[in-house]
């Protein structure tokens, strides 16, 4: 058995695993095989949001070509010193880490909306190139939404370390 057959084997063995697990670490655990897939289940306390996750999944592929946009979520790439960023209506501490980066830095801004509350806005990351998380809005001031924000960064933080894992 060369390279490529073993390797054939287990892409096809991998990927037969299904993302519909119930619990979290399972999900993980799954992502692990499948890379930059989009997760499509997640248990964060509120089943309107978990039932937005099943249906739109959260994208975590920083790629210009496959960012998300959708009524759950959005995804835009903004550059150190964007002439845009006044229109983004983002937060003050974002705007002010974008305007003082470099223009060479790329910044991958995550928005999350809750439809069914007439589009009020949920949350927002910044991600640098890499997908590290460098800093998270929360709008709702509930307890159980704050939850949620939580565990949907710890997840967006888990996808980014099992991508530099499988790149490593």
């Amino acid at each position: 058995m060369n390279a490529s057959n073993f390797l054939s084997a287990n892409v096809s063995l991998n990927n037969s695993y299904s993302m519909r697990s119930n619990t979290r670490a399972a999900c993980v655990a799954n992502a692990a095989f499948i890379g930059n897939a989009p997760l499509d289940k997640l248990e964060t306390g509120i089943k309107s949001i978990d039932h937005l996750v099943q249906r739109y999944s959260i994208n975590f592929n920083i790629d210009e070509g496959q960012l998300a946009d959708n009524a759950f979520q959005k995804s835009l790439v903004l550059y150190g010193q964007d002439q845009r960023l006044d229109y983004f209506n983002l937060p003050p501490c974002m705007y002010m880490l974008i305007a003082a980066a470099s223009a060479e830095e790329k910044f991958i801004v995550h928005r999350f909306y809750l439809p069914y509350k007439n589009g009020v806005r949920f949350a927002t990351y910044l991600l640098n190139e890499e997908g590290e998380i460098i800093e998270s809005v929360s709008y709702q001031r509930n307890v159980k939404y704050l939850q949620a924000f939580k565990i949907i960064r710890k997840q967006i933080a888990l996808a980014n370390q099992i991508n530099e894992s499988i790149a490593a």
